[in-house]
C-alpha cells in the first residue's frame, strides 16, 4: 500500500510543479497601437519599422536603444522599466519634409496604474529640469504631465521636446522635433490629441486571464497526461499486490486439529474419525 500511497503523492505533488513551470503566454502588445492617435493632418507619413525607430511593438532594449545612444543613460532606464514590471510598447512615428518636423509617439505598458505612476515619476525626476523654465514645456491640459525642450544630435541641430504623461496602465510620450526650430505649438496639440484618444482603462488581457490559463494548460497537457497514466499503473499494482495478499491468507491449510471429539482423543478428517496422536 505504500507503493500507491507514494505514487499518488507524486502525482499531486508533480501535478503544481509542472503548471508552475509552464511559461506564461507572450503578450499581445497590437492592442496598444489602436489606442495612439494618428497625424495631425495628410502633411505627416508614417515611417516604416527600422532598426532605430519606434514603429510597432516593442521591448525595454529596443526601446531604450532606439531613445538613447548613452550605455549609461540606456541602462538606467531599462532598469527601471523592469523594475516598476514593464510589459510592453507601442510606437508610431510621422515625418513631414515641409516645414521640417518629426513626430514620435510610444505607449509603456505596466501591470496597473500604480506601476505606471511610479515610472513616470521616475521619468520626471530624471528628465525634468524645473530649475530652468525657459526649458519647460508648458502641459496644463493634461493631468501627471511635463515637458521638456532640449538640443541634440551630434551637432547639436536637433530641437527637440519631450513631452511625458500616465494615464490608466500606461505612460506615454511625445516627441516632436526638427532641425530647424522647436515646434512648441505642434508638441502641445499632439500630446493633447494623445491624451485625450487614450482610453482610461487597460485594453491587454489581465496577467491571470483565462487565455494565459488555456494557454499554460494546453502546453502541460502531454506531461499530466503522461503522470495520469503512471498514476494508474501504480494504482492498479497496489490493488493487485493487496488481492494476491489476500487470496494467499484466505487459502492457507487449515489445521488438522480444528476438529476434535469432546474427549480429545479423536479428530475428523472428513470421513471419518482419526486418533489424535500425541508426541
Amino acid at each position: 500500500m505504500s507503493l500507491g500511497r507514494l505514487g499518488a503523492g507524486s502525482m499531486l505533488l508533480a501535478l503544481p510543479l509542472v503548471l508552475a513551470a509552464s511559461p506564461g503566454p507572450t503578450p499581445n502588445l497590437e492592442p496598444l497601437g489602436k489606442i495612439l492617435a494618428g497625424a495631425p493632418d495628410a502633411a505627416w507619413v508614417e515611417a516604416n519599422p527600422a532598426s532605430d525607430t519606434l514603429e510597432g511593438t516593442f521591448g525595454a532594449t529596443f526601446y531604450v536603444d532606439a531613445n538613447w545612444s548613452d550605455q549609461a543613460t540606456r541602462d538606467n532606464v531599462r532598469s527601471q522599466l523592469v523594475a516598476d514590471g514593464f510589459i510592453g510598447g507601442y510606437g508610431r512615428t510621422f515625418d513631414r519634409a515641409t516645414p521640417d518636423g518629426h513626430i514620435i509617439e510610444d505607449v509603456k505598458a505596466f501591470p496597473d496604474a500604480a506601476h505606471a505612476m511610479a515610472d513616470w515619476r521616475w521619468d520626471l525626476s530624471t528628465f525634468h529640469d524645473a530649475t530652468n523654465p525657459a526649458m519647460v514645456v508648458s502641459t496644463p491640459a493634461i493631468p501627471n504631465s511635463f515637458g521638456d525642450r532640449y538640443l541634440g544630435g551630434a551637432d547639436s541641430s536637433w530641437h527637440g521636446i519631450d513631452i511625458y504623461f500616465t494615464k490608466a496602465n500606461y505612460v506615454f510620450t511625445v516627441t516632436v522635433g526638427s532641425t530647424v526650430d522647436y515646434l512648441p505649438d505642434v508638441a502641445v496639440a499632439q500630446s493633447n490629441a494623445v491624451y485625450s484618444f487614450a482610453p482610461d482603462h487597460n485594453v491587454l488581457p489581465a496577467p491571470g486571464s483565462s487565455v494565459a490559463a488555456t494557454t499554460s494548460l494546453t502546453s502541460a497537457l502531454p506531461v499530466i497526461a503522461g503522470l495520469a497514466a503512471f498514476f494508474v499503473i501504480v494504482v492498479v499494482v497496489a490493488v493487485t499486490v493487496i488481492i494476491v495478499n489476500g487470496n494467499r491468507r484466505g487459502t492457507a491449510p487449515p489445521s488438522p486439529y480444528a476438529a476434535l471429539s469432546p474427549d480429545g482423543n479423536y479428530w475428523w478428517d472428513g470421513t471419518q474419525w482419526q486418533p489424535v496422536v500425541r508426541r
